[in-house]
């Protein structure tokens, strides 16, 4: 019977001759050993990307107007209530006109009076050619004159009746029938609601998005479940140079008047769109130390790590600029606990 020795020998020279050959790819052999990890995936799709700002702001009445007396006099009634609403026009104040109304019916007596003599030697002329050219210049002068007085009288009592100059909201109301107004005091104070205006502070890095006519969605805070649509009227050419923010105001449709002046609220404008974005949760982004990565799936199950671009984020989600592309199968759960290589078991 033949010595089994030397075959076992062989054997065993054999063993070690391809254990040597594989040692250099025993590390990936003990990663795909691993047991497969469970992960959840989506499949990446081009999406409209919005770059969003957002500023706070506090509401402004478009237009504000003190209404003040310009001739003294005894405040004879009152057309208007604190805190009503008037039309534009409407009566507000009238002071006591009496002594302005009869001088003014007497400058139109006089007015009147010149005009028939003027009528009269007109007619005179026709007939018996006997007036002087300078006897009808004087008559015309003399109606002139009166007819100036009259003008300036009219005007002097329309003075004693003030009406509301703009439609609004009349805030203040200092006095009541029978005080005295003297020229310059207030009678009310009339704010413009509709539309309101919105100031904001655009910062400096912002500005060149900004125009008049750009849109926003505003929010306020006393009403957190409605939405506003603005349009920008006016930017400021100059920079606050303490705030270094530009004085931007926005256009806000207030017909129902829900809006009031120093309401505060929050205006959402989109800085730049990008129609064929590819967005990723930012929680599927692993930081590394000079880069930021993600894991794809490929089609045998294996998951692939890639390095990525992030070029922006909005919200909850990254702007991926390169590193990815439509279709890939990203990884957004379980991906803190793989490694290249690994084989993975998706779920839903």
């Amino acid at each position: 019977m033949s010595d089994p020795r030397p075959l076992l020998a062989l054997t065993l020279a054999v063993g070690l001759a391809l254990s040597a050959c594989a040692g250099d790819d025993a590390p990936q052999a003990a990663v795909t050993d691993r047991k497969s990890v469970r992960v959840k995936v989506i499949t990446l799709a081009p999406t409209l990307f919005r770059q969003k700002l957002t500023l706070p702001g506090a509401a402004k009445p478009s237009a504000e107007v003190t209404v003040t007396a310009e001739v003294a006099g005894k405040v004879a009634a009152l057309g208007f209530e604190k805190g009503a609403t008037v039309k534009k026009g409407a009566p507000l104040v009238r002071l006591d006109d009496r002594a302005m109304a009869a001088e003014t019916a007497q400058a139109r007596a006089a007015r009147d009076m010149a005009a028939l003599e003027l009528d009269k030697l007109s007619a005179l002329a026709k007939v018996e050619g006997d007036v002087s050219p300078f006897e009808l210049d004087n008559r015309r002068l003399t109606l002139a004159q009166a007819q100036a007085r009259l003008d300036g009288a009219e005007a002097t009592l329309a003075r004693y009746r003030i009406g509301a100059p703009l439609a609004g909201i009349a805030v203040s109301r200092p006095l009541e029938v029978g005080a005295i107004a003297s020229p310059g005091v207030e009678l009310t104070r009339i704010v413009a609601t509709d539309p309101m205006k919105l100031s904001v502070g655009v910062p400096e890095t912002a500005v060149a998005d900004f125009s008049v006519g750009k849109k926003a969605t505003v929010v306020f805070d006393a009403f957190p479940d409605e939405r506003y649509e603005g349009a920008v009227v006016f930017l400021s050419p100059e920079v606050d140079p303490r705030a270094r923010v530009f004085a931007c105001e926005l256009s806000l449709p207030n017909p129902a008047g829900r809006l009031r002046p120093e309401m505060s609220a929050k205006a959402t404008f989109v800085r730049k769109e990008i129609p064929d974005a590819l967005l990723i949760p930012q929680t599927a982004v692993l930081e590394l130390p000079e880069a930021h990565a993600v894991f794809v799936v490929d089609d045998k199950g294996i998951a692939r790590q890639k390095l990525v671009t992030v070029a922006d984020h909005t919200g909850e989600e990254a702007l991926v600029d390169s590193g990815l592309s439509p279709g890939d199968r990203l990884v957004v759960t379980g991906h803190r606990s793989l490694l290249d290589g690994d084989k993975v078991l998706i779920v839903e």
